[in-house]
């Protein structure tokens, strides 16, 4: 049977390597299902039930005062008086500009950048969450954070927060590290970019457990030399899901777990350690308190010493590595004999310039791995003795039998491009189907496993691809919602049985919104969407002019469900969102607006549950236009009768 694709990471880790830029890819033998998934921002906001909006610099062009109600027409000016106005339920958005350092010691909100806008949170203690749970943090730039041993953005205490989609960067203080979670349990760090600071990336210490931190760039940390590590773990912390990480470039270690114990380092990419410092890609240890650690389908690579080293800690297992142009490629050498056995499995260490696998005299299991080193044979050692044929290194230490099911080979393993980043597999390459029948590490196969991080891509079998749903809008459920006064941000009344919505201002400087309302629980749970077009007809204008343009262009507010239940409501004026796209400033074409909220594929409902709906709320960027003139476009609803006008949402997809 062939299997699925996994070709598409080590494609994008090459254009990355080519242009100079790197990007968060999986490493992993997920499906690209899996991987484009997993780009989209965690920070979906839930169920907001109230808002509020800071804009010191003025971007709406509304002035600020934190005496006002905090609406986008009345914004706060500080991030203070935002947080301090919150309760849980509540978000805080703050528009772009530089603000000054907050804390926060609430819990169950949301602070977020406003629509896209990257606020800057410039010197002080950065942001600090202080015993905070359940805190969506999105969407802020820190720089310059002042302080000792603690992070741009800083988790002391409290858990279950979500740290996604922000960048730490320049915080040069002694001991600073871009993010830092310290005795602080069940976070979740994602899409975070943090580089040049003092210590590390991203630093985990104290009494923290159970974190997830997945899909972050974290490079080019060098201030503290022999100390700074792209991600760091430490003692006492504990269970770390290590994950989907681009790491490269620190002056010490790409991942350090020193001394924490029992982590999850599945997927992540890390070369070019080549600074002052120890210059390992994964380093794991050290001693007692250290190991434990499951490593599965890493790729470590150009690093100045081992691309993993078990670093005298036992109990660690291997699955399906790749170690490349490393000093060692897997380093066990150093192993105490108090330690429990570590386990190499599945891996694949080539053309490293002193050893491929070093193994020490305790407890050690290793089978199914090539070892190889161009014109050198496996480069293996034992104890730092090395040996010339994996023939030789069996009889010597009863590891890596070169016969048999469970063999290891000392032949090359034929990647697609290992020096420009590609470590896929090229089809005849000697580690398809020759992994451990077992398959050990559970990594997905629809044959028998191979060995390396990814699993080969048989292109006889690729993908469904093509397909697509149109929805209409239900018209039982979609209608326009007119805010209560100018400056509320609530909806004030609602009409459900028009054949037209509204968008834009009436005379009174209210705005109107449109709600749509899209059954799309027929897409199958596995679909992967690749494109999604939102396709509103225009009926007329009202007060002249074109009001895509005066209101600064469409924007759209995606709901995973309903923004209340599936009939209309005036609460759905300002419920919050899944997530928010735009501005679009769309042309007309053929009568028709076309909207690509493909961003938004994450937040599209496939389940019967909500009604198997999936809502967006279309308005403009600005509320409204400042002059007593009525002025808004008009679009056919669901009510319309002529089914062909209805709003449609087209979703294309693939399933695995």
């Amino acid at each position: 049977m062939n299997k699925m694709v996994y070709g598409l990471m080590s494609v994008i880790a090459a254009f990355a390597l080519t242009v100079g830029n790197h990007y968060s890819v999986h490493a992993s033998s997920a499906s690209v299902a899996q991987m484009q998934r997993s780009q989209v921002s965690l920070a979906a906001m839930g169920d907001v039930t109230q808002s509020y909006i800071v804009d010191k610099d003025n971007v709406g062009g509304n002035r600020c005062n934190d005496t006002w109600p905090g609406t986008l027409n009345q914004p706060f000016c500080t991030i203070n008086k935002g947080i301090a106005a919150l309760q849980p339920g509540e978000a805080l958005y703050v528009r772009g500009g530089t603000y000054p350092a907050f804390s926060v010691n609430k819990s169950n909100i949301t602070i977020s950048g406003y629509s896209g806008e990257f606020p800057i949170i410039n010197g002080g203690i950065g942001i600090r969450l202080y015993n905070a749970s359940y805190v969506t943090l999105h969407g802020f730039e820190v720089v310059g954070t002042i302080g000792n041993w603690s992070g741009g953005i800083t988790l002391d205490g409290g858990g279950h927060n979500i740290i996604d989609g922000n960048k730490a960067h320049d915080n040069t203080n002694v001991g600073m590290s871009g993010i830092q979670i310290y005795n602080s349990s069940f976070n979740k760090v994602a899409n975070n970019e943090v580089y040049n600071n003092y210590e590390s990336g991203i630093t985990i210490s104290g009494n923290s457990s159970d974190n997830d931190v997945g899909f972050n760039k974290s490079h080019d940390n060098t201030l503290n030399g022999g100390d700074s590590d792209g991600i760091s773990l430490s003692y006492p912390s504990t269970r770390t899901n290590l994950h989907d990480n681009l790491v490269y470039g620190n002056s010490d270690d790409g991942i350090d777990t020193w001394d924490s114990t029992g982590n999850f380092i599945i997927g992540n990419i890390v070369h070019d350690q080549n600074g002052i410092g120890d210059g390992n890609g994964i380093k794991l240890g050290d001693g007692a308190t250290g190991g434990n650690n499951l490593i599965k389908q890493n790729i470590s690579y150009n690093n100045k010493v081992a691309g993993f080293t078990s670093n005298r800690s036992g109990g660690n297992t291997y699955y399906n590595n790749v170690a490349y142009n490393n000093n060692y490629g897997f380093d066990d050498g150093l192993t105490q004999p108090s330690m429990a056995q570590n386990t190499y499995i599945n891996n694949i260490g080539y053309n490293n310039v002193i050893a491929n696998f070093s193994a020490s005299i305790y407890p050690t299991v290793s089978h199914n791995n090539i070892w190889y080193s161009d014109g050198s044979g496996p480069k293996v050692m034992y104890e730092y003795s090395a040996y010339a044929t994996l023939s030789a290194f069996f009889l010597a230490t009863g590891l890596d039998n070169p016969d048999g099911d469970l063999a290891s080979l000392q032949v090359a393993p034929q990647f697609v491009n290992p020096a420009g980043g590609l470590f896929d597999l090229s089809p005849s390459s000697p580690a398809i189907d020759r992994g451990d029948p077992t398959n050990p590490g559970q990594v997905t196969a629809f044959n028998r496993v191979d060995i390396g991080a990814i699993e080969y891509a048989y292109t006889s079998e690729i993908y469904t691809v093509n397909k697509s749903l149109t929805s209409t809008s239900t018209g039982a459920s979609d209608g326009w919602a007119l805010e209560s006064t100018e400056t509320s941000g609530k909806g004030g009344s609602i009409n459900t049985t028009a054949t037209t919505l509204r968008l834009g201002d009436n005379k009174t400087k209210k705005q109107y919104r449109g709600i749509l309302s899209f059954s799309t629980a027929d897409l199958p749970d596995n679909a992967t969407i690749t494109k999604i077009t939102l396709k509103v007809k225009k009926q007329s204008i009202v007060g002249g002019g074109n009001p895509v343009t005066i209101f600064k262009g469409f924007m759209a507010d995606i709901k995973k469900g309903t923004f209340g239940t599936s009939a209309l409501q005036t609460a759905d004026f300002q419920t919050g969102a899944s997530k928010s796209y735009g501005p679009f400033k769309t042309a007309l074409s053929g009568g028709w607006y076309s909207i690509d909220l493909t961003s938004g594929h994450d937040y599209i409902n496939k389940l019967s549950t909500s009604s198997g709906l999936t809502q967006i709320r279309l308005r403009f960027y600005l509320d409204d236009n400042n002059n007593a003139t009525a002025n808004y476009l008009s679009l056919y609803s669901g009510n319309i009768t002529n089914a062909a006008y209805r709003p449609q949402l087209v979703i294309e997809y693939y399933v695995p």
